[in-house]
């Protein structure tokens, strides 16, 4: 993984801007402090920087991005492989290769019916969210999950 550290115009000092990478690959906060050369405290309070945490979380993002990118590459290469193996002339390998491929397929389908549940609950809270908004503001009209209680 690179450290390099764009060159952009920011309010972070340049100690700041180097911590960055290492915060990003470091498994935990005390190894990159060590690294740095400086006290967990003071990461702790370049965190609470909202510019320093901003910069932080955009570089986590985009490393993410780019390990799930390298995963997505190797997962087809993996199939191929594993399409491979459903043709070999060994009927154990064939019986393994389609024990994966189901094993491999069910944790799929749970996947992806979870992934469903979780994008139906965010929009239940979104909405609930969104009905609070509007009772804060005109808290005349009676709220639909409690009609008798009104704020005052």
């Amino acid at each position: 993984m690179s450290h390099d550290v764009p060159q952009e115009q920011t309010a972070l000092s340049q100690r700041q801007l180097l911590a960055i990478p290492y915060l990003t690959a470091s498994p935990t906060f005390t190894e990159a402090a060590e690294k740095l050369g400086v006290s967990r405290k003071t990461i702790y309070r370049w965190l609470n920087d909202p510019d320093f945490r901003q910069a932080y979380e955009r570089q986590r993002e985009e490393t993410a991005a780019l390990v799930t990118s390298e995963i997505r590459a190797l997962m087809l290469k993996a199939a191929v492989v594993l399409a491979e193996r459903l043709e070999s002339d060994d009927p154990e390998e064939r019986a393994r290769a389609s024990r994966d491929v189901m094993t491999y397929g069910l944790k799929v389908a749970d996947s992806e019916a979870n992934r469903r549940v979780v994008e139906r609950l965010n929009r239940i809270i979104s909405n609930v969210e969104a009905e609070d908004r509007y009772h804060a503001r005109n808290p005349h009209v009676p709220h639909t999950r409690n009609p008798s209680s009104r704020r005052h």
